[in-house]
């Protein structure tokens, strides 16, 4: 198996919540209306407009954007080899208001809704998994919403914090510190104020560009459960 349809192995038992063979891999890429594309930097991977259908980086990486009014573009997530995109709005008409946009040179493979389908019909399990993806990616948007709609400055960044490090107690979030607060809805200087208040409170410290957590439990608490 090449490392392009390793990639694309690994995204589909994310997806599918099943790890498919190399023959299967082979049989999936062959079905019909699936296609592999190249990209260069900045080019639009997926976007509003074009055929829906269940995308997988299996080379480079990738940015999803939303365009914020006045603010510009607002950074939702980063992508690398292995990430999947649109399954959200594969079954629905919903304008997702998102772009993806790759970051370097970039692959990806696309399946349609069709190939989806059969991959359902050939093992209803496959089904069940894609449920439980898209369960866990309406979690997930609950608690950045929640993190959105915090009343206050230190309560978005902590409940940013919580999320974003997951269980480890240091990480480097993935952006420019303006780019964090277009992202919580803050302005540059009350995203710095709230990330003093919380190097007082003793509950993070700062290095560089690198964040550590020191009483998790205060972070919950000043959060209010926005994680």
């Amino acid at each position: 198996m090449s490392c392009d349809q390793a990639c694309f192995a690994a995204a589909l038992a994310v997806v599918f919540g099943i790890l498919p063979d190399a023959v299967r891999v082979s049989e999936i890429l062959a079905m019909p209306g699936v296609q592999t594309a190249d990209f260069a930097d900045g080019d639009v991977i997926f976007a509003d407009g074009t055929p829906a259908a269940l995308g997988v980086l299996v080379r480079g990486g990738a940015e999803i954007v939303r365009t914020s009014g006045a603010e510009g573009e607002v950074l939702l997530r980063t992508l690398a080899a292995g990430d999947a995109f649109g399954a959200a709005t594969l079954f629905c008409a919903e304008s997702a208001g998102t772009r993806v946009r790759a970051k370097g040179d970039a692959r990806a493979v696309f399946l349609p809704r069709s190939a989806v389908e059969a991959v359902f019909a050939a093992d209803p399990r496959a089904a069940v998994g894609y449920i439980t993806f898209l369960s866990e990616k309406i979690a997930f948007l609950n608690a950045r919403l929640a993190t959105f709609t915090a009343e206050n400055a230190e309560a978005r960044l902590a409940g940013y914090i919580l999320r974003a490090s997951g269980s480890s107690d240091a990480f480097t979030p993935g952006m420019p510190l303006s780019r964090l607060a277009e992202l919580l809805g803050l302005g540059r200087a009350s995203l710095y104020r709230a990330l003093d208040a919380l190097c007082a409170a003793g509950a993070i410290e700062k290095e560089q560009r690198k964040i550590y957590i020191k009483k998790r439990a205060y972070l919950a608490r000043v959060s209010g459960g926005t994680t």
